[in-house]
């Protein structure tokens, strides 16, 4: 789970911004809403709100970016930099670093990651566990200007040999962070640096996005596991979809003479080797619609936008309450009914012991819902230089008894949009 995250100068961010999950004293729905490990109490969800064009997409892209930089296993090269991307609306940010800094929770163990760096190179990369309670180090990195390299010292933790750390510095280049050089350099691994990895790739995926058809990720999802295929059917039945059972139909692709010698010049023009063609499967997915009067299978794609959007999130709420992963989703809303949006959110609070969703929504009403609390709920605005801001709602210290949704509405709480005229010439 996480706990913190800041972060500084990335798209629309200029001056640092916190999301803090830290849960506050609040006691409502304490054993649904808050995770507590090691005496330290985390809020399950983390929901911003903003006007279009206010940042709060940034705010998710800069977490998830984060991870990925942070654990990726691809080797860039030099002249390709970091991937990342200051703010730009003023000449001096353009030019000053950008730092990121995360404190989050790995099997109960609690984690602190620091980077500070520019669109070309690393200055500052630093991993921190507390395995008893007490800070422990697993690397420091530091940029040596002069030589035009970096320092990088291991903890004792990693009990890594010496060519072990010689081969992670030789490959750890300006831009690529320690963990992908680790995973990129040819010798014994680490046990406990390899599972923070793995742990980190199983718990975090993609961010989710409104474009993304997950019904792929949901067809696979179900091929590994059939527990999760009886779960997504039965969710289906409870959301009222009139959807009785589902099934995914494979067949074998048969190419054409004219296919076949275009892919064998693609995989030339790519210099990769010809692919089998016995491997093409074609994959059709069903639903199995029953009524009284009727019963009948339909295919996804003449399916509504809400129901194939329904089928790819029980994939991913199957695998929160079951693998209790960290959620991170854009516009998690998007084309399913209110009614449905927070079932789902109600289903992964009453059975996630420590997934976490942190998402962003223009659904107003979630504010108005008894489960959700005030440290749950962040803002986010921009200032007259069109940086974000991100604040949370329970620091505006209101009464518990005034609504937060009415609060926001009468622009109490800022981050809405200021509108002109409805007339035209004025």
């Amino acid at each position: 789970m996480i706990q913190l995250f800041k972060v500084k100068n990335f798209l629309s961010i200029r001056e640092e911004q916190t999301l803090d999950f830290t849960a506050s004293s609040d006691k409502t729905y304490e054993e649904y809403t808050v995770t507590t490990i090691n005496n330290v109490r985390i809020s399950k969800i983390g929901i911003v709100y903003g006007s279009n064009a206010s940042g709060k997409s940034n705010i998710l892209k800069a977490l998830s970016w984060l991870f990925d930089f942070m654990t990726s296993d691809e080797q860039r090269k030099p002249s390709q930099g970091t991937g990342l991307t200051p703010f730009l609306l003023d000449e001096k940010s353009r030019n000053e670093k950008s730092s990121f800094d995360l404190v989050f929770y790995a099997n109960d163990i609690k984690f602190e990651y620091h980077l500070v760096l520019d669109s070309d190179r690393i200055y500052e990369e630093a991993l921190y566990s507390y395995p008893n309670g007490r800070k422990a180090k697993f690397f420091e990195r530091t940029r040596d200007e002069e030589k035009s390299n970096s320092k990088i010292t291991f903890g004792d933790l990693l009990r890594l040999n010496p060519t072990q750390k010689l081969y992670i510095k030789i490959k750890c280049i300006d831009n690529i962070s320690v963990m992908t050089a680790y995973q990129t350099s040819n010798v014994e691994k680490s046990g406990i640096l390899d599972n923070l990895i793995k742990y980190i790739g199983a718990v975090v995926p993609p961010a989710l996005t409104i474009d993304v058809d997950l019904s792929l990720f949901a067809n696979r999802s179900i091929k590994n596991d059939d527990e999760c295929k009886k779960f997504i059917a039965q969710m289906l039945v409870k959301a009222d979809f009139n959807i009785s059972n589902f099934y995914v139909k494979e067949e074998k692709v048969d190419f054409s003479d004219d296919e076949i010698e275009k892919l064998k010049q693609f995989a030339k023009l790519m210099q990769r080797d010809i692919p089998q063609l016995d491997d093409f499967i074609k994959e059709e997915l069903f639903f199995t619609h029953k009524t009284p009067s009727y019963t009948g299978d339909f295919s996804y794609n003449v399916e509504s936008r809400g129901t194939q959007r329904m089928y790819g999130l029980l994939a991913l709420l199957y695998m929160l309450i079951k693998n209790n992963i960290i959620l991170i989703s854009d516009e998690f809303e998007n084309s399913l009914h209110y009614d449905l949006f927070t079932y789902f959110i109600k289903i992964f609070l009453a059975n996630s012991p420590s997934g976490q969703m942190i998402f962003s929504t223009h659904n107003l009403l979630l504010l108005d819902e008894d489960y959700i609390r005030r440290d749950m709920i962040f803002f986010a605005s921009k200032n007259e230089y069109g940086a974000t801001q991100i604040y949370r709602a329970k620091d505006f210290g209101l009464h518990k008894d005034v609504s937060i949704l009415n609060a926001y509405r009468n622009g109490k709480l800022g981050a809405i949009p200021q509108l002109g005229s409805i007339f035209v010439d004025e």
